[in-house]
């Protein structure tokens, strides 16, 4: 015979045990799903780490490129150019994002409001009142601004006629390039590159040939 002390303590593991299962079952998943997600995580900071390097490398190229133009006297290529000036000059704004990278892509060309429109989807007089209500400014002002910010650069980090600096940022006549230089800075191109590099502003001339030195080591 079993006591009945005995049926009480058959009865309690036999109700147990299915719970003790369950348990370890959900701790087995909860583990593979830990893991699993490591591996995502891992997969997309590989991905990412990629994609610096091939930035890298991609901006490294073209600053030997660059270089390589200062020494023949060679006007760089518009990739060149524009990949030395890597800091977007363009606000954040999750709207125009469209506008600004058409912009980023084509200033070296000569490119107008028409142009961005179009490459975006919308008229020109909704998308100037659209830029104008997000930034106050223009299209034609943030196309100027980032040839501006190009030829600066250009001016100063090299010996390029102004000439070659206009065909490299945009402009199809050097009289145009001229005209608008002059206006956002008060001054000739010539003038401007002059005084820049017998200020204090010509340790960046001096960073940037140290750092062609280190390229060619």
């Amino acid at each position: 015979m079993v006591s009945s002390n005995g049926i009480l303590e058959q009865r309690n593991f036999q109700v147990t045990l299915p719970h003790i299962w369950d348990h370890d079952i959900s701790y087995v998943y909860d583990e593979l799903c830990l893991r699993q997600q490591g591996f995502l995580d891992l997969q997309r900071t590989n991905r990412a780490l990629e994609s610096k390097v091939q930035e890298l490398l991609a901006e490294l190229s073209a600053a030997k490129e660059y270089y390589a133009a200062q020494i023949q006297q060679v006007p760089p290529s518009p990739e060149t150019a524009k990949s030395l000036n890597p800091q977007s000059i363009f606000p954040s704004d999750s709207h125009l994002s469209q506008v600004f990278e058409y912009i980023e892509a084509n200033y070296h060309q000569p490119i107008s409001l028409q142009d961005v429109a179009v490459a975006v989807g919308y008229c020109p007089a909704y998308l100037t009142n659209l830029v104008r209500r997000q930034t106050g400014q223009t299209i034609n002002h943030w196309i100027i601004e980032r040839r501006m910010t190009a030829a600066r650069s250009l001016l100063l980090e090299g010996n390029l006629c102004v000439n070659q600096i206009a065909e490299a940022v945009g402009y199809q006549y050097e009289a145009h390039f001229f005209r608008q230089f002059r206006q956002y800075h008060q001054t000739t191109p010539q003038a401007w590159r002059k005084a820049q590099r017998t200020e204090p502003n010509s340790k960046n001339y001096s960073r940037i040939q140290n750092t062609f030195v280190r390229i060619q080591k």
